[in-house]
């Protein structure tokens, strides 16, 4: 059923628009400017797509930057049929905290979306605390469980935040990540792109048993998607 479920899930949706929506669009040059990277525009448009089909009720998603990746979903989202109960962007820097804030306020969406701002590991581990301490009455650090995760943090990190995000996700729900890059040229073992893409090797070896993994190449990255196996 997984696969058949990721077909129809992953491929583009015609019926939306390629080109960036005007709001990210501004953020990109702003990204241009400041010389961040991002996550390309066909891997958050495939991105955008399925979680267009998917019609999440809880986003949770990791590494907001100065929100280009969450313009696209809250141009998607400013859609009624489309708009999840709760949409919250975790994000370290807090500089960055308040250029997100304001782009969810400028949505109007203060009431059901939110950025929350701190280490992702650490945030993680207090929901690992609250789950094991029982308290259904009281709010959680981060909402959970959440049937719709987005990961996006350094390659040193990300294995760590995926281990730790994954508990998160409901039997149905979804995560999506990025295929660290290949490391080229003629590299020693101890170069840290080559440790990290081998333990990403590893990673991705040991979660088969646990989840559903599909692997989708795109322009300038691959999303990488799983899904709990019931």
């Amino acid at each position: 059923m997984s696969a058949a479920f990721f077909e129809t899930l992953l491929v583009p949706d015609k019926e939306r628009p390629r080109e960036e929506p005007e709001v990210a669009a501004n953020i990109g040059i702003q990204l241009q400017h400041m010389g961040m990277a991002h996550w390309s525009v066909s891997v958050i448009r495939r991105l955008r797509d399925a979680i267009g089909r998917l019609h999440p009720k809880n986003v949770l998603e990791f590494g907001g930057g100065i929100g280009y990746r969450s313009a696209w979903l809250m141009d998607l989202f400013e859609n009624p049929e489309h708009q999840p109960e709760s949409y919250t962007i975790v994000e370290e820097g807090s500089r960055f905290g308040i250029i997100i804030k304001r782009l969810l306020d400028r949505y109007d969406a203060l009431n059901w979306a939110k950025v929350v701002v701190g280490d992702p590991l650490i945030m993680l581990g207090e929901v690992k605390a609250w789950i094991a301490a029982g308290k259904p009455d009281d709010n959680p650090p981060l909402p959970t469980p959440s049937d719709c995760i987005i990961v996006d943090t350094s390659p040193e990190k990300q294995l760590s935040l995926l281990d730790s995000a994954l508990p998160l996700l409901t039997e149905e729900g979804v995560l999506f990540t990025f295929e660290p890059p290949v490391p080229v040229g003629e590299l020693e073992e101890t170069d840290p792109s080559v440790i990290d893409f081998n333990a990403w090797i590893t990673w991705v070896k040991n979660v088969q048993q646990t989840h559903h993994l599909a692997f989708t190449p795109l322009h300038e990255g691959t999303l990488v998607t799983l899904m709990p196996r019931t």
